[in-house]
């Protein structure tokens, strides 16, 4: 996509949207509800117009292509299947209007089938499934044709936890086994940095940073990418320096750090975010456990400090106890929220 702006009624959804995805890359779109992943994939799939700029595959413009000739298989987010057509009709649909031979259509259907774990399926009607095996007869009957593009907008929101992280690994499994070009829309920050090769975070209809699931993690380009792609406790700031340096002071935390830009920022007002791996045992400031909960799928341990609260995966103790700790790095956020610098990573 390049320079894509999609305006719906006197809305614009999309605004100089950028995004190259490589050939065979799993690749995933996570932003907020409304953040305008979707409208991202809808433009890809020629299903909105595009009011400014173009969309290419391979090198070729397909802007004005209709959907049905841009070699496309679409998952959508809920039931999207034929309700009075069973399994096998409905995974083989996309061959049937190919014009396939029957001979064909069977046996790849019963070969997605198999590949998706609903071969026992094929004679039950939509109706009668679970909504983890529904999305797995939509993904059949998405790739059963072999498309140069897979498209998924947040093919998973519907479905319990438990069959949400089976039906992830099928996924990975499939586009690693096909090898098809695949763009995947999520709000979850598990899915998005899990799944995937490389990310790219939605907000405000443009594409605001793409990089590998690491690399968004430990520098996201603000507060905003910071939030969305991993726990993080965002603590009021200012930094002083002396005389080997910045230093980012939170009321008994301290965090020294350096660069020129973080050097710029002197006394001036910044936030510090601290994930829960950056806050380790030591003896720079005493906090008090507050309380254990869960994030990032781990324990983590809630701490209280000169106000502030604050997370660590390593610091343990009963509630109310006092407890020394030490600060390991940090990510440092101007008032804007853009990220100003990424200590100790």
């Amino acid at each position: 996509m390049l320079d894509v702006t999609v305006v719906l009624g006197d809305t614009p959804v999309l605004r100089g949207c950028e995004l190259e995805v490589a050939d065979g890359e799993f690749f995933v779109l996570v932003g907020r509800s409304g953040a305008g992943k979707s409208s991202i994939l809808r433009a890809i799939a020629g299903l909105v117009p595009v009011a400014a700029g173009a969309v290419h595959y391979d090198g070729v413009d397909v802007t004005d292509v209709p959907t049905h000739r841009r070699d496309l298989g679409i998952v959508f987010q809920g039931d999207a299947l034929f309700p009075h057509h069973d399994v096998r009709s409905n995974i083989g649909f996309p061959l049937r209007v190919r014009r396939s031979r029957p001979d064909d259509t069977a046996k790849r259907v019963f070969a997605e089938a198999r590949a998706l774990g609903v071969e026992h399926l094929m004679e039950r009607l939509p109706g009668t499934l679970s909504e983890g095996q529904r999305q797995l007869v939509q993904i059949a009957r998405a790739v059963v044709r072999r498309p140069t593009v897979l498209l998924m907008d947040e093919p998973l929101a519907d479905v319990d936890i438990e069959t949400k992280r089976a039906l992830r690994e099928i996924i990975v499994t499939l586009q690693r086994g096909y090898g098809v070009t695949t763009i995947y829309a999520t709000n979850e920050p598990v899915e998005a940095m899990t799944m995937t090769d490389r990310l790219g975070v939605v907000a405000g209809g443009g594409v605001i940073q793409v990089g590998t699931p690491g690399a968004v993690r430990d520098t996201p380009v603000d507060r905003h990418t910071a939030l969305l792609t991993r726990a993080i406790a965002l603590v009021p700031a200012r930094v002083t320096v002396d005389g080997t340096g910045p230093i980012v002071v939170a009321g008994d935390v301290r965090l020294r750090g350096w660069g020129a830009a973080l050097q710029a920022a002197r006394d001036e007002p910044v936030i510090l975010g601290l994930r829960p791996d950056d806050v380790v045992a030591g003896q720079d400031f005493v906090a008090r456990v507050v309380s254990r909960s869960i994030a990032d799928r781990r324990h983590v341990t809630w701490l209280e400090t000169a106000g502030s609260r604050i997370m660590s995966a390593s610091v343990t103790g009963e509630r109310g106890a006092r407890v020394g700790c030490a600060l390991g790095g940090g990510l440092v956020f101007g008032e804007s929220g853009t990220l100003i610098a990424a200590i100790g990573r």
